[in-house]
């Protein structure tokens, strides 16, 4: 397997790993607040991924040798 795939396995595994924290700790907290994002307008939440997305490729930048 070449270092793409591993570090793409890798960082699946992590992405899963801290997405199921949350859940893990506290479920019902995490379901009021996904019944509060449901409240948010659409185009807030398309400003916020997007936000996300850029940090997420920033720090992937910021990580290369």
């Amino acid at each position: 397997m070449n270092d793409f795939f591993l570090y793409l396995v890798t960082g699946l595994g992590f992405a899963c790993f801290f997405e199921a924290l949350p859940w893990l700790i506290s479920p019902h907290k995490m379901r009021d607040f996904l019944l509060q994002l449901s409240a948010v307008n659409p185009e807030h939440l398309r400003y916020y991924g997007f936000f996300l997305l850029f940090l997420g490729v920033f720090f992937i930048w910021l990580a290369r040798p």
